[in-house]
């Protein structure tokens, strides 16, 4: 994607799907979006999704939506619109997401996990009282935790304290692996590194919570 500097589009900004023929030798174009942002924009607006799910089927994320596109029709069709940042998280290889079904980022009560490798999904639905939120992949692994509403806190300049008494680890057949809790413990925070997920933690302190030890969970 970005600039054409050759070839039937040249001169033009876009998104262009190619197969390569080893037989033939040659590469022919199967899909063609033209789009009029510079490339900076451009590779931030695709997002983490440009997935060949089939011969004919095609998924991209622009503008804030995911979009499927018959290659033979040139049919397209929304699979999602108005993603928010922090309210879904998309897989390493790019063959799955998973996003809040309300588009809240702190007040979701289910997640959908869409895998357009196979098409299939899964709800993930919070027990009552509590709220989840997307926390990212670690491989093609969803990571996700849960917080009880009543120990979610709104601070004077209107920032919130997600504390999660627990994160999950699901795999692509939407099995939890691996579940993190400990009592009195609460998680902030979650960044993925290598094969880690990095806890930030805290424990209550009065009517709010203070910053306790840093923990790794290891899939």
């Amino acid at each position: 994607y970005g600039y054409m500097n050759r070839g039937e589009h040249e001169g033009e900004s876009g998104v262009s799907l190619c197969r390569y023929s080893y037989i033939d030798n040659k590469v022919e174009e199967r899909l063609y979006i033209p789009v009029d942002i510079p490339y900076d924009i451009l590779s931030q607006n695709i997002g983490n999704i440009a997935y060949l799910a089939d011969e004919n089927t095609f998924y991209i994320l622009m503008d804030d939506s995911l979009y499927c596109i018959d290659l033979i029709s040139k049919e397209v069709m929304t699979v999602v619109s108005d993603l928010v940042d922090g309210t879904y998280a998309v897989s390493e290889d790019g063959s799955s997401i998973a996003y809040s079904v309300n588009g809240k980022l702190y007040g979701t009560e289910s997640i959908r996990v869409f895998n357009m490798s196979d098409d299939s999904e899964h709800i993930i639905q919070a027990a009552d009282g509590d709220y989840i939120k997307c926390l990212g992949y670690i491989n093609n692994d969803f990571i996700y935790g849960v917080a009880h509403k009543d120990d979610i806190i709104i601070k004077d300049d209107g920032n919130r304290t997600f504390a999660m008494y627990k994160v999950c680890i699901m795999n692509s057949s939407y099995e939890i692996i691996k579940e993190y809790e400990e009592n009195g413990i609460y998680v902030s925070d979650a960044s993925v590194s290598d094969m880690r997920i990095n806890l930030t933690r805290i424990v209550k302190s009065g009517s709010g919570y203070e910053g306790t030890s840093i923990d790794q969970l290891i899939n």
